[in-house]
C-alpha cells in the first residue's frame, strides 16, 4: 500500500456526526482566507506593514504580494520558534505580525507573555494550519488554517474572528465559490485514486490522477488568489467528518513513530518532540541530514514524504542562514487517519533498514553540520 501524497475521496466520511466547531468562515483555500483578512485590514484599518516568519510557505506570501503590502521578515531560530529579540527590534516598523505555529512546536512562555502584551497595539494573524484540532485556543485576532492537508475535501479553509461585528465584515468580502474546473480535476483525482488503492496493479489509473492533481496545482498558480467561499460539498464533508477519530488516529500513529525512531534520529531532531494531551499532529516531521536520500528511499518503497515547503524566492534572495538550514533538512512521514499500525510498522522498518545499510554514517547522521547550499525543493503544504 502506499502512504502519503493527497487523501482519497471517502464518501463514507459525508455521512457522519458534526464535531468541528463551525462558528468560523469557511473559504475555498487558505490563500483566500489569507487575502480576505488582509483586504479587510487594509480597507478598513490601513494597516499595510506586516511582519512575516522567515520561514514559510511561499503561498503564505502570495496574498501579501498581490495587495502590495510592505512586508518584513522576522527570525525563525533553527528549532523553529520566534527569535523574540529580532522581532522586537523590527516590531515598531510594522502595524501587525504574522504568526505560524510551526508543527505543534511550543513557543516559551516569555514569548506567549509577550505577544499577548501587545496585542492592544498590534494587529496579529495566527497561522494554525498545524494545530488548528489542537485542544487549546490561539491568541491571534485572526485565527486561520488550510483543512486539505488534514482531510479528503476538494477545497478547504476556516477562519476564526475574534470580534463578531469583523467576522461579519469579512464575511461581506467573501464572493460565492466559482472554481468548478479545479474542483471537478480534484474530485476526479481523489476517486481515482480511491479506486488505485483498491486495485494498486493498475497503474494506468496512478498516472491518470497525478496529472491531474499536477494540472490543479497549475491552475492553482497562475490565477489570481480570489476572495471565495468555500465549495458545497467540502462545507458538507468538513460539518460531518469525525475530527475525535481523526485525532485520536493521528495521535496513536504519531506516538507509535516517536517510540520506534527516537533511538534513529535522536529526541532532539523530532521537531515535535513529545506530543502532549492537546497535541493533534500533521505528520512525523523530523530533521535529517541528507534527507534527499533517505526520501529516495522511501519513495522507492510507496512512502512519500512531503517536505515542508520548497524556498520562496523572497526568502532566498535575504541570505539567511537559519531559514536555509531549516528547508534542507525538514521531512514529514505521513502518519493521518488513513493509516494503520501496520502502515507504521513498514515506514519503521523501511528507515531502520536504510540506516542499518549505511551503518549510520555520521554524514546522515549529524544534525548539525547540514550543509546550507544543498537545498531541495518539493511538496508543500
Amino acid at each position: 500500500m502506499e502512504i502519503g501524497g493527497e487523501f482519497e475521496m471517502r464518501l463514507a466520511d459525508v455521512e457522519r456526526k458534526k464535531t468541528l466547531d463551525l462558528n468560523s468562515l469557511f473559504f475555498s483555500s487558505g490563500q483566500a482566507a489569507i487575502k480576505t483578512t488582509l483586504t479587510f485590514l487594509l480597507k478598513e484599518k490601513k494597516i499595510d506593514s506586516f511582519l512575516l516568519p522567515n520561514y514559510l510557505c511561499g503561498s503564505i506570501y502570495e496574498p501579501f504580494s498581490e495587495l502590495n503590502l510592505k512586508v518584513e521578515f522576522y527570525e525563525v531560530t533553527k528549532d523553529l520558534r520566534i527569535d523574540l529579540d529580532d522581532l522586537k527590534k523590527k516590531l515598531r516598523r510594522s502595524q501587525a505580525i504574522y504568526l505560524v505555529d510551526f508543527f505543534n512546536v511550543r513557543e516559551p512562555a516569555s514569548t506567549i507573555e509577550f505577544l499577548r502584551s501587545i496585542k492592544n497595539e498590534k494587529v496579529i494573524i495566527e497561522d494554525r494550519t498545524h494545530t488548528i484540532f489542537n485542544e487549546e485556543t490561539g491568541l491571534g485576532h485572526y485565527e486561520l488554517a488550510s483543512l486539505r492537508k488534514w482531510m479528503g475535501v476538494p477545497s478547504g479553509a476556516v477562519l476564526r474572528v475574534e470580534d463578531e461585528n469583523e467576522r461579519a465584515e469579512l464575511e461581506k468580502l467573501m464572493v460565492p465559490f466559482n472554481s468548478y474546473p479545479l474542483i471537478e480535476k480534484r474530485l476526479y483525482g481523489f476517486i481515482l485514486k480511491e479506486k488505485y488503492l483498491q486495485d494498486p496493479s493498475n497503474e494506468s489509473l496512478k498516472e491518470i490522477y497525478l496529472n491531474l492533481f499536477k494540472e490543479t496545482e497549475e491552475i492553482v498558480s497562475d490565477q489570481i488568489i480570489q476572495l471565495e467561499s468555500i465549495d458545497a460539498l467540502s462545507k458538507i464533508i468538513i460539518e460531518t467528518y469525525d475530527a475525535a477519530e481523526m485525532r485520536k488516529k493521528r495521535r496513536d500513529n504519531y506516538n507509535f513513530l516517536y517510540q520506534s525512531l527516537s533511538a534513529v534520529f535522536g529526541p532532539s531532531n523530532i521537531v515535535s518532540g513529545k506530543l502532549t494531551p492537546a497535541d493533534t499532529p500533521i505528520g512525523f516531521v523530523i530533521f535529517v541530514q541528507n534527507r534527499d536520500r533517505l526520501k529516495k528511499e522511501l519513495i522507492k518503497n510507496k512512502i512519500y514524504p512531503p517536505i515542508h515547503w520548497p524556498v520562496p524566492n523572497v526568502i532566498r534572495g535575504l541570505k539567511m542562514e537559519n531559514p536555509l538550514i531549516i528547508f534542507s533538512k525538514i521531512l514529514t512521514i505521513p502518519c493521518d487517519q488513513r493509516y494503520s499500525e501496520k502502515d507504521m510498522e513498514r515506514i519503521v522498518e523501511v528507515i531502520k533498514a536504510y540506516y542499518t545499510h549505511c551503518e549510520k554514517d555520521e554524514e546522515l547522521m549529524n544534525f548539525n553540520e547540514v550543509e546550507t547550499d544543498k537545498i531541495c525543493a518539493h511538496g508543500g503544504i
